[in-house]
């Protein structure tokens, strides 16, 4: 990939699109979570983080998934969609909508940092940016934990009830890219949901990717 020649979209383009991205997202959570008691704690999450969460990317690399501003709820988005898909295919009425719909929406809440600082600070050397295609580095200003065990903080922090196998698919959906994974995936012991949310997300993260390298989607301007 020519990272150098990355053709982005124009500044209004890319507040309409983060503008989407949000809508969509309360949208969700008018859908799904209106008549639940958790209802108000899930929207003081999105309220109070704002443009924390909605300006957050998703990655560090353009040759990741969506490394640029408003990435995070563009990938989350995704993997909420595509996990809604999977749990009706693969174990129909096994999960209710709302677990399955909070796990994914909430699976890379830890990428908007700790509340305070960002986890992802911008990539100011043009080397990287243009040779490398690295936007964004983590901060090391933030206690350094991995992104869905921050998830689970942040989730605690604003005291929003979370169900074991809720808690389970957001801590677990990394799969094998996470060593102390490894050996209860191995085995084949956790909840069907945990399996949903990584092939969710993975597959999200794939085509994501595809569809940058192929221009079917363009970043967001930084």
């Amino acid at each position: 990939m020519n990272y150098k020649n990355i053709r982005f979209h124009s500044v209004e383009d890319s507040i309409n699109l983060i503008t989407k991205y949000q809508e969509k997202t309360y949208n969700i959570i008018e859908k799904i979570f209106k008549d639940t008691p958790r209802y108000d704690k899930i929207k003081e999450v999105f309220d109070t983080l704002d443009d924390k969460y909605f300006m957050a990317p998703a990655s560090g690399k353009l040759d990741y998934h969506c490394a640029w501003p408003g990435g995070l709820a563009q990938h989350t988005l995704n993997v909420v969609r595509h996990a809604i898909s999977l749990s009706k295919t693969l174990c129909p009425g096994m999960y209710s909508l709302e677990n399955v719909v909070f796990s994914a929406l909430f699976h890379d809440l830890g990428k908007v940092g700790d509340g305070n600082e960002p986890y992802f600070v911008p990539e100011l050397d043009s080397y990287w940016r243009e040779k490398r295609g690295t936007y964004y580095g983590h901060n090391n200003n933030i206690v350094q934990m991995q992104h869905s065990e921050r998830s689970l903080s942040l989730l605690a922090k604003f005291g929003v009830p979370i169900e074991d196998i809720e808690w389970q698919a957001i801590h677990r959906h990394d799969g094998f890219y996470t060593e102390s994974n490894r050996d209860v995936l191995r085995h084949h012991r956790e909840e069907l949901l945990s399996y949903i949310m990584h092939v969710a997300d993975c597959w999200s993260c794939k085509k994501e990717k595809h569809d940058l390298v192929n221009g079917t989607i363009r970043p967001i301007c930084m």
